[in-house]
């Protein structure tokens, strides 16, 4: 009776676990892309009104559409404009949820975009705007900009881009 329970409380731990999702960060400049794999690039802008130091973080999820209970990445949007630039396993992507504090959208596979294997991929401008005065006021929306992150890319990831151009995988708005 002992291992049953023990085992059931392992699975739950594990389940836990893995409905987190990765929190990744920006990856490093490199001529070659893991095999399997593409870049996934996304210029994130966060317009706030009202911010202060104790404001919560405000988190983007995507999820590979085979598998949907676990987030491929987790990223912490900064203020102002930043990038995302990750190694993915090529394939098909949405995304998943915008959270802010406890508040939360989830996406219902309504904003889907591809990673192309050996690709630089650039997936979009995701652009989302709170006013903390009223937390429960926020959005976001995807817009084409591939100019920004082409020079971005040429300036950050020169040995990246030499070897592999950007190729707009641009998320579409099914919302």
């Amino acid at each position: 009776m002992a291992f049953f329970r023990n085992s059931v409380v392992a699975v739950v731990i594990a389940l836990a676990l893995c409905s987190c999702g990765v929190r990744r960060q920006s990856i490093r400049d490199a001529a070659t892309i893991q095999d399997g794999s593409g870049v996934m690039v996304a210029r994130i802008v966060l317009i706030q009104q009202n911010a202060s130091a104790g404001n919560p973080p405000v988190e983007l999820s995507a999820i590979k559409q085979s598998s949907l209970t676990v987030a491929a990445l987790v990223w912490e949007a900064q203020p102002g404009e930043t990038f995302a630039v990750m190694t993915l396993p090529a394939g098909k992507y949405t995304w998943r949820g915008l959270y802010v504090g406890r508040k939360f959208s989830e996406f219902r596979n309504l904003l889907p975009f591809e990673v192309e294997p050996g690709q630089v991929n650039y997936v979009g401008d995701i652009v989302i705007a709170i006013d903390w005065s009223n937390p429960s006021r926020y959005g976001m929306r995807v817009i084409a900009n591939q100019a920004a992150s082409e020079s971005y890319m040429r300036t950050a990831y020169p040995r990246l881009i030499a070897h592999h151009p950007l190729v707009a995988s641009l998320t579409v708005d099914e919302r």
